[in-house]
């Protein structure tokens, strides 16, 4: 079973490293290469490295393909409510 990441639909910055976090702890926890889990996702591994690395942001696609691979769920970030 995984579990769940919110990540904003926008790419805000953080939610971005929470969900590239959550697919490096994944990966690590299920001993899979950057190679292997491109593959599972069907993602080109070159951007997959540079996402998890940190040097390139990423599509919510490419998020959303990653984290299915690995069972994870992206679910949009609630908008928070302005106050009047």
């Amino acid at each position: 079973m995984g579990y769940t990441v919110g990540m904003s639909i926008d790419g805000g910055t953080e939610r971005t490293s929470q969900v590239r976090e959550a697919v490096k702890r994944e990966m690590e926890r299920r001993g899979l290469s950057i190679a292997a889990l491109a593959e599972l996702a069907g993602v080109w591994r070159p951007n997959l490295s540079r996402w998890l690395s940190g040097h390139r942001d990423t599509s919510l696609e490419c998020a959303e393909r990653t984290m299915h691979a690995l069972g994870l769920e992206v679910r949009p970030k609630p908008k928070k409510k302005r106050a009047k």
